[in-house]
């Protein structure tokens, strides 16, 4: 729950007060999305022998229909799918700094979100290792993450990385459900 006070002053010259002496807003109980449930369509890529590759990014924009953005994404599953020769690692990362995303809009009038399959490299920095998942060599696997309430504020990013000790064919798709 959101709240906030505003002051504008519309065209004369005279300041505008604003005072506020207290507010509150609660939720009492388990918080439930109930927004629209939106997903990221999968793209296949190749994840070198050894480097931990970036598949798949979500980010929770900051600007939404020309405003600020107060969205909450709730993660409810990742999907994966994996060819090659070994068995691969998949990472989740919440906030890691990518190198040279190109964000695309996954609806610009129904989502609060943006994702990108583009990024050569990632950082962890200050990002947070969230979650972690194997899947054979050729195999693919639907991760249901609702169970550890994995929620992005505007401004968080998700990021979806494989690793294996040969090369592997790879490819991501996050779903997820918007509180606008």
């Amino acid at each position: 729950l959101y709240l906030t006070w505003e002051s504008r002053n519309t065209g004369t010259g005279t300041s505008v007060v604003m005072r506020g002496a207290s507010g509150g807003a609660f939720v009492e109980g388990p918080v439930e999305f109930l927004g629209a449930q939106f997903a990221v369509p999968p793209v296949a890529v190749t994840a070198g022998a050894g480097v931990e590759t970036p598949i798949l990014s979500l980010r929770a924009s900051t600007v939404y229909l020309n405003r600020q953005s107060t969205a909450q994404l709730q993660i409810d599953r990742i999907s994966v799918a994996c060819d090659g020769t070994k068995n691969v690692l998949f990472k989740v990362y919440k906030n890691a700094t990518l190198t040279a995303p190109r964000w695309q809009n996954v609806n610009a009038t129904t989502s609060a979100a943006s994702y990108d399959q583009n990024a050569t490299g990632f950082s962890v920095g200050t990002g947070t290792l969230v979650y972690a998942f194997a899947v054979a060599k050729t195999g693919n696997s639907t991760e249901s993450l609702t169970d550890i309430a994995l929620f992005m504020q505007a401004g968080d990013y998700l990021t979806v990385t494989a690793t294996s000790t040969n090369a592997n064919d790879v490819a991501a798709s996050i779903v997820w459900i918007e509180d606008i």
